[in-house]
């Protein structure tokens, strides 16, 4: 699904004139990252396996399989194909203008890393699932991706952890 100008736009108007909603959509379309990050040091002290196996999936998914993939399939992201401006962050947040979109770097990292984390806790890989798709809704509406490049990243990401996990236990 492509939402058009007019709904980004729209979008954007209302992040720039509420602090509280741009606050909130940055947080979980860009921060999001650093709390996976804790996540990483809650398992490296509880499960270590479980931790090289979820920075397995994160290198994999983010080095290695999204790459490849823009090697193949080239896809503007919304920001780029209705030419707006996206806000920034200092740390983690730059514009590009590589055609890269498909599929979300952030949400099939955020996802292979949830489902490597399944057969150690179930509940911890749900609340890192629901956290994913959060960070993949900020993202749609920051207008950095659509639906499908979410879906994508949430689908291939969520197989290459599983697989994964599945075959290192």
């Amino acid at each position: 699904m492509s939402f058009g100008r007019a709904w980004y736009l729209d979008w954007q108007e209302k992040i720039s004139a509420r602090r509280s909603l741009r606050l909130a959509l940055r947080l979980f379309g860009v921060y999001s990252v650093l709390i996976f990050g804790l996540l990483g040091v809650y398992l490296a002290l509880h499960s270590l396996r479980t931790f090289w196996q979820g920075l397995a999936a994160l290198v994999l998914a983010r080095l290695v399989l999204v790459p490849l993939i823009d090697l193949f399939y080239r896809k503007q992201r919304p920001y780029q194909k209705y030419s707006f401006d996206v806000g920034r962050s200092a740390l983690l947040l730059r514009p590009s203008q590589k055609p890269d979109a498909f599929p979300s770097q952030h949400v099939t990292s955020l996802a292979a890393i949830s489902m490597a984390i399944w057969f150690f806790s179930p509940a911890l890989a749900v609340a890192a699932l629901v956290l994913t798709a959060l960070t993949g809704l900020a993202r749609i509406v920051l207008g950095y991706h659509d639906l499908y490049d979410i879906l994508g990243g949430i689908l291939i990401g969520g197989a290459l952890g599983f697989i994964l996990a599945v075959f290192t236990r």
